[in-house]
């Protein structure tokens, strides 16, 4: 990647840990597929410690319970900071790029097509060390 404006494709994201998550019927277990892709859209400079902004494409997760079955797929507006090597996921406001599909169950309080929320600050590891956007 170079500095500047028009950074893309930080990284490939192909195993992600969720923690904490509920919905109808109580704890939920998301399981995700395929390689999920981190975009930036704010520029980045030579330093070590930019916040980038972007948005992760190409999310597929299954998420489920013993009476609620959905998946949600889309993307999500984010972002990384190099300092902490964190992504922050921050899709809020049930409005945004991220659907519900193949529901089964939920109790009714979750339909298929309907936006969904994804929020959650994820510590990023990869085999070549630390991610420098610039």
């Amino acid at each position: 990647m170079s500095s500047g404006t028009g950074v893309v494709d930080i990284a490939a994201i192909n195993k992600i840990n969720f923690s904490g998550c509920t919905g109808p019927g109580g704890s939920l277990t998301v399981t995700t597929s395929g390689s999920w892709k981190l975009h930036g859209t704010s520029a980045a400079t030579s330093g070590s410690s930019d916040v980038v902004s972007g948005h992760v494409e190409n999310i597929t997760a299954v998420v489920s319970n013993a009476v609620c079955r959905f998946t949600v797929t889309g993307s999500a507006t984010g972002s990384f900071n190099e300092a902490n090597q964190q992504l922050n996921v921050n899709e809020t406001g049930f409005t945004g790029n991220l659907k519900v599909s193949n529901v089964t169950g939920c109790l009714g309080q979750v339909q298929n097509g309907q936006s969904a929320n994804f929020t959650g600050n994820f510590q990023v590891t990869s085999p070549d060390g630390a991610i420098n956007v610039s």
